[in-house]
């Protein structure tokens, strides 16, 4: 990423994360305070409106109260009763209808009512069907006034609520129609906040769809706190209710939360405002850092990439009196600098280099004496090695010539006809030159691995075995031979084959101890052709004798024949006593 746009960002988060705070607050605070304020007033205007219906009403009743208490009712003639009825709806402008009833709530006289003709403005006219229904709602008397549950008349243009004033020793009682038009207005209608008079638990006065459902009259019934669900699409309400003093009636007032939350509203959108000004600032602030910044930074790299291309001494033009000015001239410095040490590693570089003919000349002189030393040191050491094969050999030679001695006492005790016997002291005889021809082939280096025959090598373990019995024999050691049904090929000389068995085979002659057990198996092995010597006890040579000297010198040589074969030796691992020759597949 560019240096000027993460710069520009860290700029923009600068300028944008403490807007983003402040408004969040302001949001928080705003919303938090709007709440407080809509509760308090809601329950101002709650309060306020339940005291102006019940201040009202009470007027109302105090009048009914003072004319039932002024005139006397009992014994007047129906003219009197029926004058004094139209004085109290003439008298009291909220009175639609009066009726005169006694005390089972029958009439005594007509109930009486400004008609159509009489009414006049501002006033009401009643109806007889009015006066009927008056005359059903009439509450339960009691002393002084008693108040019934408003109700709307057919024809009625405001609400209306039964009164009854009864006076104490008066079988009679002026009942009344009084009109709650006067009160109506004090509830105004708004979208957003509505208020209304409930009592019986329906909306009476200022009904609203805010204030509808079921779920608000059981609320209104049970005069809970008023917790609204939405109702005709609108969203969360919160809202007061009080009760009319004296009454059951209740006031409520709701509102819709989100007018309560337009303050925040407002804030979050100006917040906005705020981030998208301070962005596009943010964005200028960009321009004016890449053509600051990004451009002259653009030559130093140029002049810098010159430079390590090897135009040591290039200048960098940038007249600035900045920071990128003086990072400028120090790069100019520097280039100047390398300038003068480029020629003087040039001057050195030629010293080193007419240094190095000089000892190069040096090494190969001596490389060539060494090798001639080196020569001569591997013909001496072949020369010893001849010697000390020819020492094994002469010593092998008594296994043979054994033999040989042996079968000869054998004619002698037999008699001098035994052609058989004859035979295995010629064979014997063989075996004797061909292992004399191998050994000075193999002094000679004469021997070649890749064009040697393919043998059974199992005849040859049988032969060897067969050559070294009788020097096992004597020593008291126990040799036996485990060989396959079918024959084990290996591609060697046989002579080779042979003289390395029986070397190997003497090894162990002269480092076992008497009554110890030599097994030797022939196997066809995974990696190919594989002579076991498998001992019973560990082998030990002495440090002193002709029999560890002749044994150390059998075991290099061993060795020696081996590795002319081609083959290898596995020594014995843990746990495990067996020697194992692995000689060359056919």
């Amino acid at each position: 990423m560019r240096l000027w746009l993460r710069l520009t960002l860290a700029i923009g988060a600068l300028a944008v994360a403490p807007v983003l705070v402040v408004g969040a607050q302001a949001v928080r605070v705003s919303s938090s305070g709007a709440l407080i304020r809509s509760e308090e007033s809601l329950n101002r205007e709650a309060s306020s409106l339940a005291t102006f219906v019940g201040a009202w009403s009470d007027a109302i009743a105090a009048s009914l109260d003072g004319w039932s208490r002024v005139w006397e009712l009992e014994g007047r003639s129906p003219e009197y009763q029926i004058g004094l009825l139209r004085a109290v709806y003439t008298a009291l402008d909220p009175v639609v209808t009066v009726a005169l009833v006694d005390a089972a709530g029958r009439p005594v006289v007509e109930p009486q009512f400004l008609g159509r003709e009489d009414v006049g403005a501002g006033r009401e006219a009643g109806s007889a069907e009015r006066a009927a229904l008056l005359l059903k709602r009439l509450p339960a008397p009691a002393a002084g006034v008693a108040f019934g549950l408003p109700y709307l008349p057919p024809g009625a243009v405001a609400p209306v609520v039964p009164m009854v004033a009864s006076t104490q020793g008066s079988t009679l009682r002026l009942a009344a129609e009084v009109s709650l038009a006067a009160v109506s207005g004090a509830f105004p209608k708004d979208e957003e906040r509505a208020s209304a008079l409930f009592a019986g638990g329906e909306a009476v006065i200022g009904a609203s769809p805010l204030l509808g459902g079921e779920q608000l009259r059981d609320v209104v019934e049970l005069g809970l706190d008023l917790s609204f669900a939405p109702v005709d699409g609108a969203g969360e309400l919160r809202g007061a209710a009080v009760r009319v003093p004296g009454t059951s009636w209740l006031v409520v007032v709701a509102e819709e939360a989100a007018r309560a939350e337009r303050a925040g509203a407002v804030i979050r959108g100006r917040t906005m405002w705020t981030i998208g000004a301070a962005l596009v600032a943010v964005g200028l602030m960009a321009l004016v850092l890449q053509q600051q910044i990004t451009l002259p930074l653009g030559r130093l790299r140029a002049g810098v990439a010159r430079v390590a291309q090897g135009s040591y001494g290039a200048r960098i033009e940038l007249p600035r009196r900045d920071e990128i000015g003086e990072l400028a001239s120090d790069l100019n410095h520097m280039s100047e600098a390398l300038q003068r040490s480029a020629a003087a590693i040039a001057a050195q570089r030629a010293e080193i280099e007419a240094f190095n003919r000089e000892l190069q000349d040096r090494v190969e002189a001596r490389t060539a004496e060494l090798q001639a030393t080196q020569g001569r040191l591997v013909r001496a050491a072949q020369y010893a090695a001849i010697a000390e094969v020819g020492a094994g050999l002469a010593h092998e030679l008594n296994n043979p010539l054994a033999a040989i001695l042996g079968l000869a006492q054998l004619l002698q005790a037999r008699g001098h006809g035994d052609v058989a016997a004859l035979g295995r002291i010629e064979g014997q005889a063989q075996r004797c030159r061909e292992v004399v021809e191998t050994m000075v082939r193999f002094a000679q280096g004469d021997l070649d691995p890749a064009r040697a025959p393919v043998i059974d090598l199992t005849r040859i373990a049988r032969e060897s075995v067969d050559v070294i019995a009788p020097a096992y024999a004597q020593r008291g050691i126990e040799l036996s031979l485990d060989l396959p049904s079918m024959p084990v090929h290996a591609r060697v000389e046989p002579g080779l084959a042979e003289q390395v068995l029986i070397r190997w085979l003497d090894v162990f002659r002269v480092g076992l101890s008497e009554g110890a057990h030599l097994r030797v198996s022939v196997r066809e092995g995974a990696e190919g052709p594989v002579v076991r010597l498998t001992p019973d006890h560990a082998i030990a040579l002495d440090t002193e004798g002709d029999d560890w000297r002749a044994g150390g010198v059998q075991l290099w040589v061993a060795r020696r024949l081996i590795d002319r074969t081609g083959g290898q030796v596995r020594e014995p691992g843990s746990g495990d006593s067996a020697r194992q020759l692995l000689l060359p597949a056919a």
